[in-house]
């Protein structure tokens, strides 16, 4: 379990220092906003929905955006029926017995957006996933779930970089305490 700890880290620093993902992070996130991109969705199943959650949570206090989470073999079940335009989803897919059913879904909604202003956007480790629209992050921790954990941090890279595009002061986010002493 300590290996496992020490490999995500390395996977983490090996991001961090990825130039080609963070400049890929940066173009996708001005376009975003300077294409009045206002809505965001959040898709994650298995051990990547606590992360799509948590993606979710920081995206919508870097940028001051509305966001949403959601489960991604439930979104098929109604909620793709709110899906419109100035909208991003994106999609965290860990490689597990369900990334086949993850990958139909962003596939369907890639297919979908097309020709309209839904953007669409895909964080995986599952090896056989590339194209447009898809950040592969390169983590294998030998510890299945924690693998998920790395999947995050593009999406912490693309709202930080969301933000900065729309003039957000991310080091003095507003309305927000470093320590809540009181429920």
């Amino acid at each position: 379990m300590v290996g496992s700890v020490s490999t995500l880290s390395s996977c983490i620093d090996g991001m961090l220092n990825d130039k080609g993902m963070l400049m890929t992070l940066s173009k996708v996130a001005g376009e975003w906003a300077s294409g009045g991109v206002s809505r965001f969705i959040f898709l994650g199943h298995g051990s990547s929905y606590p992360m799509a959650l948590e993606s979710a949570l920081k995206f919508e206090e870097t940028s001051y955006t509305a966001v949403q989470a959601l489960n991604a073999l439930e979104f098929r079940h109604g909620p793709v029926a709110t899906v419109g335009e100035r909208q991003a989803i994106v999609v965290l897919n860990q490689s597990d017995t369900m990334s086949g059913g993850v990958v139909k879904l962003f596939n369907e909604l890639n297919d979908r957006a097309r020709g309209s202003e839904t953007r669409v956007l895909m964080v995986t480790n599952v090896n056989e996933v590339n194209g447009s629209g898809v950040v592969k992050v390169n983590c294998s921790t030998g510890f299945g779930e924690w693998d998920s954990l790395a999947l995050v941090v593009p999406v912490y890279l693309l709202a930080y970089y969301y933000a900065l595009s729309k003039g957000v002061d991310v080091e003095r986010p507003r309305n927000l305490v470093r320590v809540v002493k009181e429920f």
